[in-house]
């Protein structure tokens, strides 16, 4: 007796929560399919108006490069980095580092010190820069390196190691510390070819195959292009060891050649530059030396060796001038 009068007394207001109840979740369904619709015209907008090739950089950037004085190698070859945006003091060891190796082995530096474009994430800017460097025609090969990568063995040659090793590739990449990781994107060598410029259009254009995320997105668009083009890479493309030139944090192998300290996405920017200069540039010395080729050159201790623990992050760098 007591719930049936409950019912009658309080029938309508009853009814009048769940009308309620019932609008609400019908506007939040129409928000939601309102959301969607966005979000697909907008992904339909970009696939078919998107910018599918490389664009030209912003107007009046350009790279200051460093010539070498004395060069008998057969191959132009030029390092590359992007020092943009990065603090001073670590900008300058990076050119430090480029430069004392491009003086011991003769090759060109050239370094952007401004970003390339406002339409392309940081890390597809490179992409310009690279098509920049080879389309003027002067260099035979260019050799890119993230700005958190080091040369840690300046003896080593690039020409004995890797060029000369694979003269009939266009293109030269490393897998991350696992091949289950993929490509690395941060430390490659791309030869002056016809094909090498018809990949960077490819490659920047198949960002429609990722999902877009500001910190992997170029480097799994260029292992997804691989994997859907594998017969055609394997013809152009060599892919080796981590260890050959691209040493990650937790590469298996002795990072000898070149340390790459790629953090991912959980280490701020700040704390990450500032624990690189710590452990590699803190206690470089600034030298004179032929103004043409050194810049801000500094000189790094002759002995020693660059002893890597690499799944505790504990690392000592020995940089040879």
């Amino acid at each position: 007796n007591f719930s049936l009068r409950f019912l009658n007394e309080n029938g309508g207001a009853l009814n009048e929560c769940a009308d309620r109840g019932t609008a609400i979740s019908t506007k939040m369904r129409r928000i939601l399919i309102a959301l969607v619709a966005v979000q697909l015209a907008a992904l339909i907008w970009l696939f078919w108006w998107g910018n599918d090739t490389v664009p030209a950089p912003l107007s009046g950037v350009t790279a200051q490069c460093w010539q070498p004085l004395h060069s008998t190698n057969q191959e132009h070859v030029a390092m590359m980095s992007m020092t943009a945006g990065l603090p001073a003091r670590f900008a300058a060891c990076v050119r430090a580092n480029r430069l004392a190796y491009a003086k011991r082995h003769g090759l060109e530096y050239c370094e952007f010190r401004e970003p390339l474009a406002y339409t392309a994430s940081f890390s597809w800017q490179k992409l310009i820069g690279l098509k920049m460097l080879l389309n003027d025609g002067k260099r035979s090969t260019v050799w890119y390196l993230d700005a958190d990568a080091f040369l840690a063995n300046m003896s080593i040659s690039v020409f004995d190691r890797i060029l000369a090793r694979y003269p009939h590739k266009h293109a030269i990449f490393t897998w991350d510390y696992t091949q289950l990781k993929g490509v690395q994107a941060g430390v490659f060598l791309l030869r002056n070819t016809a094909w090498t410029g018809s990949l960077l259009e490819r490659w920047y254009a198949s960002w429609r195959l990722v999902t877009p995320n500001k910190w992997y997105s170029d480097r799994f668009a260029l292992h997804s292009w691989i994997a859907l083009n594998s017969a055609e890479a394997a013809g152009h493309m060599a892919i080796l060891p981590c260890s050959a030139m691209d040493s990650v944090p937790l590469c298996s192998h002795q990072a000898d050649f070149v340390y790459h300290g790629a953090t991912g996405i959980h280490v701020s920017a700040k704390r990450k530059y500032d624990d690189l200069f710590a452990r590699m540039c803190a206690h470089a010395k600034p030298v004179r030396g032929d103004p043409r080729l050194s810049g801000s050159l500094v000189t790094f201790p002759r002995h020693g060796h660059f002893n890597s623990s690499l799944r505790r992050h504990r690392m000592r760098l020995s940089l040879m001038s």
